[in-house]
């Protein structure tokens, strides 16, 4: 028997009813899709082969389907496919397991209008099963290397993902008026209180002179300088006035920077300007007078969403 599945639901449905045995060779996963799929409450071994090297499927995710009992998971590099294989039919169509692909309550601005087909033919059921067996045996097991991997890429694509800006808004503004929209982007405000020392200079003038580009920049004794991030960059030194640095924003490479100062190359932000200093400098006196590490820290690094909740 064939059958159309137009209702995600349906197939969520179909798969909690599963008594036997499991295979799923399904791209991407979402947050809560193994909880809306029933997985938790599984007594019968499942075998998942998912995509995680695209930065499709979330990592705190597949991490929840590596803690469950009777659960073995692999990744397949470039796997597409959206198959679940029971014991005696199986399920084929679009829908990956994330809030859009389920239909999960709560989330149904998300939604994606899915097709897939249900078939009971002992034919084609053998042969998914073959082809999964081939492609589970092609997988890997997923290490937390992978996974780390997986989350840069996330934030990096968010981090460029940035809210649509018609009304030309400065960031600042546009931060102000919707903050939630910034949560997943990349974009840290930094305040500093002191400028490079004198070996910190030296060590940013071996960095210039040795590269291509003299665009270089730098701060000092930051070690946990947010990675593949953007900084919109101030400075508040003694007994000055608040600044935009020159230039106001920069870029931090992926790799750590564990010495004695952290590079960085400009970069704007695409679709938005700065805003002017008096936008700023209201918050960062702000800052100042109440954030309790500024002295220790020599500043204050906040990502752009928090900062404005908690100065703006």
């Amino acid at each position: 028997m064939t059958k159309l599945i137009k209702d995600q639901q349906e197939l969520v449905t179909w798969v909690r009813e599963q008594a036997g045995k499991l295979d799923l060779a399904v791209a991407f996963w979402g947050k809560g899709a193994s909880k809306e799929l029933g997985l938790h409450d599984r007594a019968q071994p499942s075998r998942i082969l998912l995509e995680l090297s695209q930065g499709g499927s979330s990592p705190d995710e597949v991490r929840q389907l590596m803690k469950l009992p009777n659960v073995e998971v692999k990744t397949l590099d470039r796997l597409h496919a959206k198959a679940y294989i029971g014991e005696e039919e199986m399920i084929v169509g679009s829908a990956n397991a994330s809030a859009g692909g389920l239909g999960i309550v709560g989330r149904e601005s998300v939604h994606w209008t899915e097709l897939g087909v249900k078939v009971a033919e002992e034919g084609p059921l053998h042969e998914a099963k073959s082809w999964f067996d081939a492609a589970w045996i092609r997988g890997k097991r997923i290490t937390k290397t992978m996974l780390d991997a997986a989350q840069r890429l996330i934030n990096e694509r968010n981090s460029k993902l940035l809210p649509s800006n018609p009304s030309g808004l400065s960031i600042l503004q546009a931060v102000k008026q919707d903050p939630d929209a910034w949560k997943d982007a990349r974009i840290w405000v930094v305040v500093a209180t002191r400028n490079l020392g004198l070996e910190g200079q030296k060590l940013l003038n071996e960095a210039r002179s040795s590269s291509p580009t003299p665009e270089i920049y730098a701060y000092e004794n930051w070690p946990d300088i947010p990675r593949a991030a953007t900084l919109i960059s101030l400075t508040k030194y003694e007994n000055e006035k608040v600044e935009l640095d020159d230039p106001p924003t920069f870029r931090t490479p992926e790799e750590k920077q564990p010495g004695k100062i952290q590079l960085v190359f400009p970069e704007k932000i695409t679709g938005y300007t700065i805003g002017t200093i008096s936008e700023w400098r209201p918050l960062v006196e702000r800052a100042e007078k109440t954030y309790t590490g500024w002295i220790k820290h020599g500043g204050i690094s906040l990502r752009i969403h928090e900062f404005v909740r908690r100065y703006g």
